[in-house]
């Protein structure tokens, strides 16, 4: 299996979101001669054409729907638009800018920025808004002026995934209605050779730190006590400086030590707040500066919505695992027509190549499935261990490797991951261009009552940190 460059980042994302998105109207600036594509393929428009009005890209109704598989019915009484595929309907009046959809007998209502309208007797409806109501990814290709779809939904049937399921059902009974705590430790070893760095001799240095955490489904609060004093190992010993070097040196040392760092996140709002007096001093601001990351903008740099997904993460049970995938793959962003289908397609196929029902085999007590291919040169194996406990899927192991050479660089890198009710564990091996690092990580989790705050304390000051950070992405 050939794996695109999105999927290994994406796929830490699979395992952890439990849901899929919508996403704001598509926006188009005034042009003519724009296409459309469903599932990498144009799709033909005889008598009339997509366009656009206010700022927002309209197809004529029945020649889109029709070719994602809808049934399409119009009520020129009530100027009711019903589209009906699968289990889903979508109704929209003419002029009305909200819809109704119903799912397995429940019907929401989605706000629209724009309605459809009616154009020498052709009913036009906002495409973002109509194909995600059916689950599918809507991307635009502002060079070829092409609206992108891709029924995501589609992707991933005949997949079924009652293992992960099953193993997602008990985590979140074991949850309950509580949030989750995690608390423990991080240990570090990264060596620099002296040819990669230019040094006399290998740079080695070590870290630590202990963390606490605690998470509900949409927000989280983390406190680090980091010892970062290795870092400065490299300078030398004493019998190396002079006094007042030596000194200085220890008094930088001692401060390293403990460098505190507290992390609030709101996913819903896509606020991520950072507090560490440390670095506020190393950045001349104030010690008690937060400083402060949006990050929806950071995760839009990289190609993902994020308000998309926390809005269905919220109103999910977060035991499907298809619907979670689906997510996934709806919430990558699609700007290239000549790619976006077949990207997604790859990440679909390494999704039920390793977490689908037929991908596992098993062993003894647990199910194993066991996934290669290669990424830009690079050898990549996944092996997925689930753990049960009589009926129960109670655990999950992820053992992950990259070998090769790529862009001239040799690479080895070695991650294993172990999760269960109670604990967490992770080690990681990495080597690359002259420098390997060590991590191991432990854990305890937990449950408790208490809600992770969110909001900054009463009268913080606070100072833009994400706008550098995306800057640096683009």
């Amino acid at each position: 299996m050939k794996f695109n460059r999105s999927a290994i980042p994406a796929l830490g994302t699979a395992l952890a979101l439990t849901a899929s998105l919508s996403a704001p109207a598509l926006a188009a600036g005034p042009s003519a001669g724009i296409a459309v594509q469903l599932d990498g393929k144009n799709v033909p428009f005889t008598d009339a054409a997509p366009e656009v009005s206010a700022n927002r890209t309209f197809l004529p109704m029945r020649a889109v729907l029709e070719a994602m598989g809808a049934t399409v019915d119009y009520d020129a009484a009530q100027k009711l638009i019903t589209a009906t595929r699968g289990g889903t309907k979508l109704e929209m009046v003419l002029g009305a800018k909200e819809a109704a959809i119903t799912e397995n007998g429940k019907t929401r209502t989605m706000k629209m920025d724009v309605a459809a309208y009616a154009k020498n007797n052709r009913t036009y409806v906002p495409v973002r808004f109509t194909a995600e109501a059916f689950g599918c990814n809507v991307g635009w290709d502002q060079d070829d002026k092409t609206v992108i779809i891709v029924d995501t939904d589609k992707l991933l049937d005949g997949a079924e995934f009652t293992l992960m399921d099953n193993y997602a059902a008990y985590s979140v009974k074991k949850v309950g209605d509580k949030n989750q705590t995690v608390k423990g430790t991080l240990t570090g070893d990264m060596t620099v050779d002296k040819a990669a760095s230019g040094a006399d001799a290998d740079v080695k240095v070590s870290f630590g730190a202990t963390f606490d955490a605690v998470s509900s489904q949409t927000a989280g609060q983390i406190k680090l006590s980091l010892d970062l004093s290795g870092i400065l190992d490299a300078a030398g010993t004493d019998a190396d400086l002079d006094a007042d070097t030596a000194a200085l040196l220890n008094a930088m040392k001692e401060t390293l030590k403990n460098v505190d760092m507290e992390l609030r996140m709101n996913m819903e709002t896509g606020k991520f707040y950072l507090s560490c007096p440390a670095l506020a001093s190393l950045m001349g601001e104030e010690d008690d500066i937060w400083f402060e990351v949006d990050l929806e903008s950071v995760m839009a740099s990289s190609g993902v919505d994020m308000s998309g997904l926390m809005e269905v993460v919220s109103s999910s049970t977060g035991t499907d695992m298809k619907e979670s995938l689906t997510g996934v793959l709806s919430a990558i962003t699609l700007s290239d027509k000549d790619s976006a289908y077949e990207e997604l397609s790859d990440m679909a196929a390494l999704y039920t190549g390793m977490l689908s029902d037929s991908a596992f085999t098993k062993k003894g007590s647990d199910y194993v499935s066991t996934v290669s291919g290669t990424q830009d040169g690079l050898a990549v194996s996944y092996t997925t261990t689930l753990k049960t406990t009589g009926s129960d899927v109670t655990g999950m192991a992820l053992d992950m490797t990259m070998k090769g050479e790529t862009d001239g660089e040799k690479v080895d890198t070695a991650l294993k991951m172990s999760v269960d009710s109670s604990k967490m564990t992770m080690t990681m091996k990495f080597a690359m261009a002259g420098m390997t690092m060590d991590i191991d990580l432990k854990a305890d989790l937990g449950t408790t009552t208490t809600a992770p705050v969110t909001t900054l304390p009463a009268g913080a000051k606070t100072v833009d940190l994400g706008s550098a950070f995306v800057e640096e992405l683009e």
